[in-house]
């Protein structure tokens, strides 16, 4: 009789999580980011802060660019658009002719791309276990 009853706890609170489970998996809230893309620029030539200035805010008054940033010593232009109302090679023109400094499109090689977000530490633990996961 006692060990009915603790099957019958286990299984109940099995049954409760996995209804939990599935009301979370079809109840999410809208993602807010849902579309938005990052992009790079490089300036093939130095820039001052004032190029900078003129730069970023061109780039954030076309339609569907979200954020922009520039790094002057670098000499990038990082922005953030919505896929669904722009596309990289639009904003990319619309720079080159804004620019008085030439600039290039930066488009990721296959070792870029296979080695994932560059942003991210590759000698920190997120990254060495989402490698792990992603082996199996």
């Amino acid at each position: 009789m006692k060990i009915l009853r603790i099957s019958l706890g286990i299984l109940s609170a099995l049954v409760l999580v996995l209804v939990v489970h599935i009301y979370m998996a079809t109840h999410k809230a809208p993602v807010h980011n849902e579309g938005m893309q990052l992009a790079r620029i490089d300036m093939l030539q130095p820039i001052d802060s004032a190029q900078a200035i003129n730069i970023r805010s061109h780039v954030k008054q076309i339609t569907g660019v979200k954020s922009c940033y520039v790094n002057v010593p670098a000499g990038t232009v990082v922005y953030a658009y919505d896929l669904r109302q722009q596309s990289s090679a639009v904003v990319y023109a619309s720079v080159a002719s804004f620019s008085p400094v030439p600039c290039q499109q930066f488009i990721p090689n296959a070792k870029d791309l296979a080695n994932g977000c560059p942003a991210m530490d590759h000698s920190s633990l997120e990254y060495r276990f989402a490698n792990w996961i992603r082996s199996w």
